[in-house]
């Protein structure tokens, strides 16, 4: 909820319904700055469609973080919380790669104990859920000697025809 409150005077109200609803206000105090934040929502079309609780990774793969599940041309993947935990790590910082002890201290903890062999697991199960082509992913991303990234559709660069 986006609110162009250029006086305070109605904030009592807005965080009552935000307590009914669920929904955070997001206050702009001027007419520009509220202008301005729409013009970069309209902008945006590379940004992942989040609706609710689901990320939209490509026009037919979502991420439900609500229900831990991936929704993928017409069929559901539950997520174990492993998988769970991975996909929402890397789902806070789309686009970014995220280097492997990062996501192993994220998902496992600093003091888990866990090998690389484990999450190299755990990707492959994550990806055969998102995938199309498990084998040549496309959104879930090795960067070999760092870490793993995690894209949407949208962020992917066109490909040069062969």
């Amino acid at each position: 909820m986006i609110i162009l409150a250029e006086n305070l005077q109605h904030f009592p109200i807005c965080e009552e319904i935000s307590k009914k609803s669920g929904v955070k206000p997001i206050f702009i105090q001027s007419r520009q700055h509220f202008e301005a934040l729409l013009n970069l929502l309209r902008e945006s079309e590379s940004a992942p469609v989040v609706s609710g609780d689901l990320i939209e990774l490509a026009p037919d793969i979502q991420f439900d973080l609500r229900r831990h599940l991936i929704h993928r041309q017409g069929n559901v993947y539950p997520l174990s919380s492993t998988e769970f935990k991975i996909m929402q790590s890397l789902s806070s910082q789309l686009g970014i790669p995220c280097q492997t002890m990062d996501l192993i201290d994220a998902v496992w903890g600093v003091h888990g104990h866990i090998g690389l062999d484990s999450l190299y697991v755990y990707i492959r199960r994550l990806r055969e859920k998102i995938e199309n082509n498990p084998s040549r992913p496309q959104l879930l991303i090795t960067h070999h000697g760092f870490g793993y990234e995690l894209r949407t559709l949208s962020s992917l660069e066109p490909t040069a025809p062969h």
